[in-house]
C-alpha cells in the first residue's frame, strides 16, 4: 500500500507477474487487522482456516471457514481476524483475463457472497496451490496454464458457493 487519503489506502500492486498476466493468488495467514484499502482490480477471498470481521463499504459481517466473497474494484474493505486466519486469495484485472472470466465478475446474476463444504474446500485448496505453483513457475505456457487454471477456480468457486448471504 502506498499511498493513504484520510483513513484509507489505496493498494498498488507492484508485482510483475500481476502486471503481465492480470492475476496474483496468494495464500496469507492473518494474525493483525489489515486497515481499510482500496484498489483497482477484482478480489475474489475465501477463508480457509480462522474467522475474521469483514468490512466492506461500511457493512460487516463475521465470516469463517469456507465463506466466499467478490470484492469490486474501488470497494473500501478492511479484515480483523479475530484469530489467526488463513484466506486464499485470487486478485484479477478484467481487462487482461479471459472473456469468460470478465463476464462472470461482471454479471450481477452471480453472487457475491457465498459458502462452500468441506469438501469443495479441499478442492479449492488444491486449485489454488495449483495456480500459486503456476504463477511462480517459468516456461511457454505458463500464460495459458495460468488462465486455465484460473478459469477453472473461478467457475468453480461460483459453481460451489451455495447461496448469496
Amino acid at each position: 500500500m502506498s499511498e493513504k487519503i484520510g483513513n484509507v489506502y489505496i493498494e498498488n500492486s507492484n508485482n510483475s507477474i500481476f502486471e503481465k498476466y492480470g492475476i496474483f493468488a496468494r495464500k496469507s495467514v492473518l494474525g493483525n487487522s489489515y486497515p481499510l484499502h482500496i484498489h483497482d482490480y477484482y478480489e475474489l477471498e475465501i477463508v480457509a482456516e480462522g474467522e475474521m470481521f469483514h468490512e466492506c463499504n461500511g457493512k460487516g459481517m463475521m465470516l469463517r471457514r469456507g465463506d466466499v466473497y467478490i470484492l469490486s474494484p474501488h470497494d473500501v474493505h478492511r479484515l480483523v481476524p479475530s484469530q489467526k486466519t488463513t484466506i486464499y486469495n485470487l486478485c484479477i484485472y478484467t481487462e487482461q483475463c479471459s472473456k469468460s472470466i470478465s463476464r462472470m465478475l461482471l454479471d450481477e446474476e452471480y453472487p457475491r457472497f457465498g459458502r462452500v463444504d468441506d469438501d469443495g474446500m479441499q478442492e479449492i485448496g488444491a486449485l489454488h496451490s495449483a495456480l500459486r505453483d503456476v504463477l511462480s513457475s517459468t516456461g511457454q505456457y505458463r500464460g495459458a496454464r495460468t488462465s486455465a487454471l484460473t478459469t477453472l477456480l473461478v467457475s468453480r468457486l461460483f459453481e460451489m458457493s451455495d447461496a448469496e448471504i
